[in-house]
């Protein structure tokens, strides 16, 4: 097996199988822990701090990916952060899976009776054993730059985001290392606890199904929530129906609550550059009508097209004017900062000629 110097030397995302031949390793897995019924005892933990590192796999990741069983590789690779020295060891048992699919990290309910009692907690294992690991399933990026940076970034949004907790996002109640032993070997994973907020998934929903000044109300709530969250320190890159939580009344249809969830993608702005500070200063409440302008395109991610049964069906949650409806509904807002030509000329400027710098 022989690597092609060729393909080794192209920048960004590398295609596996024009680096290397038929690999003769064996890349299957142990089966997932993470069912219900599974006993775990965990332990305080400091991650690594959130760096802006990309996950593309470089050279050496995809020599060892295509040399070395995946378990493998995990033993091989050092603890990140800090174990809290003198931490207690705390038991949680695993009563049900919420997203347990290879690829990413696992989302299951659990009871930690230190932490809440015989309330229903969310744990979210950053195993980078379940993260893809290669042929053939060809991918972008490595394993574990993969999970240190969900692990990292999820557990430094939610600290910076602790007057929202509870609120918007669910509450947040830190980060732990498990152990986890086979009959040979024994390796540490990292995992954050959070709260359980009941609620259907807005991916879930129909939009079809809802008024558009229903879909209306859901979609300001969004924005203006999100704009709390950017004010508080955090860029939420995911933006997609399948992060968002709703409470809905039965009987009237109303959402009484949305929340934010899945941070893994985000960014914090502490570590951004000192360019995107100076002209975008913290704590400032940005208008959507700057943010969400419709040449920023955030709303894409609600508009979308299904196959179903040979056929595309549209099940898109906006089906109006977008700008119009914008500057309907914070036209005149007083809540958010007065727009300033500095700040259009950093939100939209590029939009125009000749186009400044994109922002972040």
């Amino acid at each position: 097996m022989s690597p092609s110097s060729a393909s080794l030397s192209k920048p960004g995302i590398i295609d596996l199988r024009q680096v290397y031949d038929t690999p003769s390793i064996d890349f299957s897995k142990p089966p997932m822990p993470y069912v219900k019924g599974t006993r775990l005892q965990i332990r305080s933990h400091v991650p690594p701090p959130p760096t802006r590192n990309r996950r593309f796999a470089t050279k050496a990741d995809v020599h060892e990916i295509m040399t070395l069983p995946p378990l493998q590789r995990c033993l091989q690779r050092p603890s990140l952060g800090t174990e809290l020295e003198g931490a207690n060891l705390l038991p949680l048992l695993i009563t049900g899976g919420v997203q347990l699919q290879d690829g990413g990290a696992q989302v299951v309910s659990v009871l930690v009776p230190d932490i809440a009692g015989q309330r229903t907690l969310i744990a979210k294992f950053y195993d980078p054993l379940y993260y893809k690991h290669g042929y053939p399933e060809d991918i972008d990026g490595d394993p574990f730059r993969c999970a240190e940076h969900d692990y990292s970034h999820e557990a430094a949004v939610y600290e910076d985001l602790g007057a929202l907790q509870g609120k918007i996002v669910p509450q947040y109640y830190g980060s732990y290392t498990c152990n986890l032993t086979g009959s040979e070997w024994a390796r540490s994973v990292y995992l954050i606890i959070i709260d359980f907020v009941s609620g259907v998934c807005m991916r879930d929903l129909d939009p079809r199904e809802l008024s558009q000044p229903q879909r209306q109300t859901i979609m300001k709530t969004i924005i203006d929530a999100e704009s709390e969250i950017y004010m508080h320190g955090v860029i939420h890159r995911d933006l997609h129906p399948r992060n968002f939580l709703l409470s809905i009344d039965n009987e009237r249809g109303d959402v009484n609550r949305i929340v934010f969830v899945d941070f893994g993608n985000s960014d914090v702005r502490r570590i951004l550059p000192g360019a995107y500070h100076k002209s975008r200063p913290s704590g400032v409440r940005v208008s959507p009508l700057l943010r969400w302008d419709e040449r920023m395109r955030r709303h894409d991610q609600f508009l979308e097209q299904r196959w179903i049964e040979d056929r595309w069906v549209d099940f898109s949650w906006i089906d109006w004017d977008w700008q119009p409806w914008l500057v309907n509904c914070w036209g005149d807002s007083t809540h958010y900062a007065k727009i300033t030509p500095e700040m259009d000329q950093t939100w939209l400027g590029r939009f125009r000629y000749p186009p400044s710098p994109p922002p972040y």
